[in-house]
């Protein structure tokens, strides 16, 4: 897993740098696994907004949520005099941890949230809203974050297939009017011969 990605090249830098260590520790005849899944941490607001991008380039996200709030929020969450303002729960920061989400799962990517946020239990049932795959958290932790997972059910999520599938259709064309059809004028009728004809013609 590769930190502090802003990019889509740095990714694709750091697979090649990989690559070569694998080729290298196959010519040392050391065991190796061959299938090495990659991830990145999304921790700066860049990466968040390029996910899109990134997750074309791995298998996985971390969303580092205690950077991701430093660099969103401009703060160095070091500093006690700007405690007040490194918000975990800022609306920026929670907008770019539910678009990464989305934006993994658009690209067949799993997306696991990490730091402070992880094992916030007021927001376990947001992020199991969102669809976030996987919560890291402090050994402390788990048992709480367990028991605020068992007792949040998914199905109150969950739209109807028929309203998803209604959703995702493509909006049909509308109908064009038929023209209307002018009927043709009728001949006048003939006027009768003889007598008649010439008396009334």
């Amino acid at each position: 897993m590769f930190p502090m990605i802003i990019s889509r090249w740095e990714v694709q830098e750091c697979k090649e740098i990989l690559e070569e260590c694998k080729q290298e520790l196959k010519a040392e005849g050391k065991a190796m696994g061959e299938k090495i899944e990659i991830g990145i941490m999304i921790e700066t607001p860049a990466a968040a907004l390029c996910a899109d991008e990134l997750a074309e380039e791995v298998d996985f996200f971390s969303l580092g949520t205690n950077d991701l709030t430093q660099y969103t929020c401009a703060i160095d969450r070091q500093s006690a005099n700007l405690e007040r303002f490194a918000d975990t729960h800022h609306p920026a920061v929670l907008r770019l941890i539910r678009e990464t989400i989305e934006a993994g799962h658009r690209h067949n990517t799993w997306v696991g949230i990490c730091g402070e946020l992880g094992a916030d239990p007021t927001l376990t049932k947001e992020f199991l809203k969102w669809g976030v795959d996987e919560l890291s958290v402090n050994p402390k932790s788990i048992l709480p974050l367990r028991g605020n997972v068992r007792d949040t059910d998914l199905s109150e999520f969950k739209k109807p297939k028929a309203e998803e599938k209604k959703e995702t259709e493509a909006p049909k064309p509308e109908a064009k009017p038929e023209p209307v059809k002018q009927e043709a004028p009728k001949p006048e009728a003939e006027k009768p011969k003889g007598f008649f004809g010439r008396l009334f013609g």
